[in-house]
């Protein structure tokens, strides 16, 4: 999601939305459902879901948040499946209990949240999310402390140029409904999204800066240059298929399992991703992504759609059922059950991922030819 449109959801939600920002908000959320396919409501379905909307009252409304324009919830027949996924998006920032005629909720499930385990190179492990704020521990120099607002930052205490701590590795591991942003010992920041790890030195050599991760994780890496020659210190993630060399950019890396295909995605700067199996390269410029496997694909990306997750957002475009339900399963840890005949299906939308399961669940429901039933930890979705 790019800045602009970061910052206009952020003055929504405080309801501090100028009319013009409200069009332009209003447009982008048209944009997302233009030109989806999958299952189309029935025009009972989508006349009734927009009655309920018009008719909420501002009494009903928590404040400060304000309406959107009435007209945003107008979209073309073609995207009906996907308008009635991203009206709800926006819903759901508006009033989080709406549900449509017929849905009910026996119970929920809430969002997943801030929450790592952190293990030293001794071995000991420290649950993040239950450590109060300030020094968490120390170690070579280095201080790992906790800032008040989660973020877990390594510092040096003490001079640390001259020593060797090639085998003194932390591991940061999110689980399932966790995710977490750390800023490790040469000043990269590092979000790491739900079932994600990242392994890296307590302190970085003056020759190379480089760590191992899994799942998916976000990178702001700074630049750094030798303290001898002025030369730049290149940082290079490695994952089980491939290694990222960087200098200093923003990027994303997608290698959990059930894809089929490791994904890179360049936001800022420059990078190549190199294949460990056969040594196949490939770089890339801002705006592109590689699909890596056996060989290389380079393509262009949807920046809004792959780091909404950093963000704080769903948000999927012409996207199937199955890799819908697998990004909800881990970050609300539970598991779904999808038939063979559902898996072809694509929807559009859009859904804050702050909200519980229930509003994935009403989203799913309010195309009308869904089936969804939650037992437990256990989502099931059928024709």
């Amino acid at each position: 999601m790019n800045e602009n449109i970061q910052n206009l959801l952020e003055k929504y939600h405080r309801g501090d939305c100028t009319p013009d920002e409200l069009r332009r908000l209003e447009a982008w959320y048209i944009r997302i459902g233009q030109g989806a396919h999958g299952i189309e409501p029935d025009k009972e379905t989508v006349e009734r879901m927009l009655a309920r909307l018009h008719h909420l009252t501002d009494s009903q409304r928590p404040t400060p948040r304000r309406r959107l324009p009435a007209n945003l919830y107008r979209f073309a027949p073609m995207a009906a499946a996907a308008a009635i996924l991203v009206f709800l998006g926006v819903v759901l920032f508006v009033r989080q209990d709406l549900m449509p005629n017929g849905v009910t909720s026996v119970m929920d499930i809430p969002a997943g949240k801030d929450q790592a385990f952190l293990t030293l190179s001794d071995g000991k492990k420290i649950a993040l999310n239950d450590a109060t704020d300030g020094t968490v521990a120390e170690q070579h120099g280095i201080q790992i402390q906790k800032r008040d607002d989660g973020t877990v930052v390594y510092v040096a205490t003490a001079d640390t140029g001259q020593r060797n701590y090639a085998t003194s590795y932390n591991t940061i591991e999110t689980p399932r409904g966790g995710q977490y942003q750390v800023i490790l010992p040469d000043g990269t920041t590092v979000w790491l999204n739900a079932s994600s790890s990242i392994t890296f030195p307590v302190h970085f050599p003056d020759s190379i800066r480089s760590v191992r991760m899994s799942g998916e994780a976000y990178f702001d890496v700074t630049t750094q240059y030798a303290a001898n020659g002025g030369k730049h210190i290149p940082f290079t993630v490695y994952t089980n298929k491939q290694k990222v060399e960087v200098l200093g950019t923003k990027f994303n890396v997608n290698t959990y399992p059930e894809n089929d295909m490791q994904r890179t995605t360049l936001v800022e700067g420059k990078v190549k991703v190199v294949l460990l199996e056969n040594g196949e390269q490939a770089t890339l410029l801002p705006g592109q992504r590689t699909e890596a496997d056996k060989h290389i694909q380079i393509e262009q990306a949807d920046l809004e759609m792959e780091i909404a997750w950093k963000n704080g957002d769903f948000i999927f475009k012409n996207e199937r059922l199955p890799h819908i339900l697998l990004q909800v399963a881990r970050w609300y840890d539970i598991e779904v059950d999808c038939p063979p005949e559902l898996q072809t299906l694509t929807f559009s939308g859009m859904v804050s991922r702050k909200r519980p399961l229930s509003s994935i669940i009403t989203m799913l429901k309010s195309t009308g030819s869904l089936q969804v039933e939650l037992k437990e930890r256990r989502l099931t979705v059928k024709k």
